[in-house]
């Protein structure tokens, strides 16, 4: 039924057993205003219209007396619906073609919300199910957490150049803060290294990120220039790694402080500098290695492609040395009541069962490598890294092997050994007697 639509008139509307409807006879514009009385006596406003031949409804107010209690008048409650009414033949869109436009608007405007901590969350499991890290991303969570300090709670969409100098900068004082804490030596441009490292961890994510998001600028860290340290090209030494092992033993002899669990530390960690000399690999690929990737018996080491920097699955030939050194450690691990099993690894915690050694031999391999750094400049101290770049500049000075022969042994490319780790050391006097010509003394000079 038809009413003219009044305060009165509306507030006289009684409930029935069954919902009904009144529709306003003083609504003169396109579509219809009606009244829906529910059985519970609540009534609501909806205006009804077609959109391009399509009929469709729109409630305007779920409680007509909240509505009127809020001071809303009935001639502006025709405006509304009017407006509405326009607004929708304007657009083509029925309500419901309208509410699902609005549902993505809201999804797209809760997306364009999520910051660096929500997308890096994603993005670290993404990589976790198609390209695992070695680490299992753990630098990767420790440049998310950097940023989530600096950027807090900044949407990503609204990151600036600015934002990202910002965090580069903060990086570079916390490295900074680090290394004065440990009384670890600084370079000529301190904590630029670990913020390019952080940069070449945040900008695939940031790519990842746009590719939802494409208003994600992923030149935000342009600004900021780095400085760099320098090459580190030292390398030790025949006499010089004969010390390195001496001071290994030196190191794992029980000390005072260095007792039980303690001494068992100090022994993982010289044998994890050992092996990571003797087969020219990273001291990570050791951490990680578990006694399933050994084969002790055919001496080989397979390294997982989720356990290598390359991504690739690689297998090295062990020497003699490295399984007497491997046999001992088992050995070791049975005297103690925990026989390894093929999961567990080589280098386990002593204190949290199932993790790995700790990841951290920086003050180990400080105290150890005391005497053959003193006095060096920061380029040519010896570093863990060091100890692959010795390993095979001896291969090559000492022993003759080829560069191919090399990167068989360390699964990589000739070109990197020789361009990378490589770095010769020429006995002066000798290079001298190789280049005298003898015929030269002939010529007139």
């Amino acid at each position: 039924m038809k009413v003219m639509f009044s305060k009165p008139e509306l507030q006289a509307l009684r409930p029935q057993d069954d919902a009904y409807i009144v529709w306003d006879a003083g609504y003169p514009y396109d579509g219809s205003l009606g009244a829906r009385v529910a059985p519970s006596g609540t009534v609501s406003i909806f205006v009804q219209y077609r959109v391009q031949g399509r009929q469709s409804k729109k409630t305007l107010h779920k409680k007509l007396n909240a509505f009127l209690h809020a001071g809303g008048s009935i001639n502006g409650l025709r405006k509304e619906a009017r407006d509405f009414v326009l607004a929708a033949q304007a657009s083509g869109l029925t309500t419901t073609e309208q509410t699902q436009a609005q549902a993505v608007t809201r999804q797209e405007r809760k997306a364009g919300a999520r910051t660096v901590r929500d997308l890096g969350e994603e993005y670290l499991a993404f990589r976790a199910a198609n390209a695992p890290y070695a680490d299992g991303g753990k630098a990767a969570m420790r440049a998310i957490e950097r940023a989530a300090t600096v950027w807090k709670n900044t949407p990503l969409v609204e990151l600036r150049r600015k934002d990202g100098t910002a965090l580069m900068n903060y990086i570079v004082e916390d490295a900074i803060r680090t290394a004065e804490k440990r009384s670890m030596p600084l370079g000529k441009h301190p904590g630029h290294e670990a913020a390019k490292q952080a940069r070449a961890l945040l900008l695939p994510l940031l790519d990842f990120a746009a590719d939802e998001l494409p208003e994600i600028r992923t030149d935000i860290f342009k600004l900021w220039k780095p400085g760099t340290n320098g090459p580190r090209r030292a390398v030790m030494t025949k006499d010089e790694r004969v010390a390195f092992f001496e001071a290994l033993a030196e190191f794992e002899k029980p000390q005072k402080n260095r007792r039980g669990r303690r001494h068992g530390v100090s022994q993982d960690t010289a044998d994890i500098l050992r092996l990571t000399y003797l087969c020219s690999a990273r001291k990570s690929d050791w951490l990680q290695a578990a006694w399933g990737d050994l084969n002790l018996e055919r001496a080989t080491w397979v390294r997982p492609e989720h356990k290598r920097k390359q991504g690739t699955e690689h297998m090295q030939l062990l020497t003699r040395d490295v399984i007497s050194i491997l046999e001992r450690i088992r050995a070791r691990r049975t005297a103690n009541g925990r026989p390894p099993s093929d999961d567990d690894f080589v280098f386990p915690s002593v204190t949290k069962t199932g993790k790995r050694h700790r990841t951290s031999l920086w003050d180990a391999f400080q105290t150890i490598t005391a005497d053959l750094n003193a006095g060096r400049a920061v380029e040519e101290r010896i570093t863990p890294h060091t100890l692959r770049a010795s390993r095979i500049t001896e291969w090559r000075d000492e022993h003759g092997w080829s560069f191919s022969k090399i990167a068989r042994v360390m699964g990589n490319t000739a070109d990197m050994v020789e361009k990378v780790y490589y770095r010769p050391r020429y006995d002066v006097e000798e290079f001298r007697a190789e280049i005298e010509v003898a015929s030269d003394a002939d010529l007139p000079m």
